[in-house]
């Protein structure tokens, strides 16, 4: 009977110790790492049991600094109206600005083309001219040859002409002289 009732004091006690100690152990969940929950108080002498793969551990002055940073954040009004109106201010300025560039690259571009387009005109122009030029040297070239081949049969014709006169007088003054003696 000492033994049952030796039995029964340990269960008894185990059970209590077990108790105490279950009501000590603090689990942090997986999920805490996701949610917005307000922090855990753990005291000292309480066991943490995370299943979270990570947790922050802060302490009291730490902890109060932070809860006072996030009290003044909700209190404050956050007034983004301001700043939506000067960006859209801007972005139109830039719209217009970017819009401007594009015009004036369109009008660089046509101006551009206009002038390229005027210089191959007037290099076909001049190429024009120059062969017009060289034609009209190779004709005057033509033409100083037959000149020059004209003035050759004249002198020659002109030679043979003061010959043939000089045979002619010489002929004469023979046939005169013949007949005179």
């Amino acid at each position: 009977m000492n033994r049952i009732l030796s039995f029964l004091v340990l269960l008894f006690a185990s059970q209590i110790f077990a108790q105490v100690k279950d009501s000590s152990i603090v689990i942090i969940p997986s999920s805490y790492s996701l949610t917005m929950e307000t922090p855990r108080l753990v005291r000292v002498g309480q066991t943490i049991k995370f299943e979270a793969d990570s947790i922050y551990i802060v302490n009291k002055t730490r902890f109060s600094f932070y809860e006072e940073l996030r009290h003044k954040l909700l209190t404050l009004n956050f007034d983004c109206e301001p700043a939506i109106e000067f960006y859209k201010e801007t972005l139109s300025k830039n719209t217009l600005l970017a819009q401007q560039l594009l015009d004036n690259s369109v009008n660089t571009n046509m101006l551009n083309t206009k002038i390229v387009n005027d210089a191959q005109q007037l290099l076909n122009r001049n190429n024009t001219a120059l062969k017009l030029s060289l034609e009209n040297m190779n004709s005057a070239k033509e033409n100083l040859n037959l000149a020059k081949n004209e003035l050759s049969k004249i002198k020659r014709s002109n030679f043979l002409e003061n010959v043939l006169y000089t045979l002619a007088g010489i002929g004469v003054g023979v046939i005169v002289g013949v007949s005179i003696n």
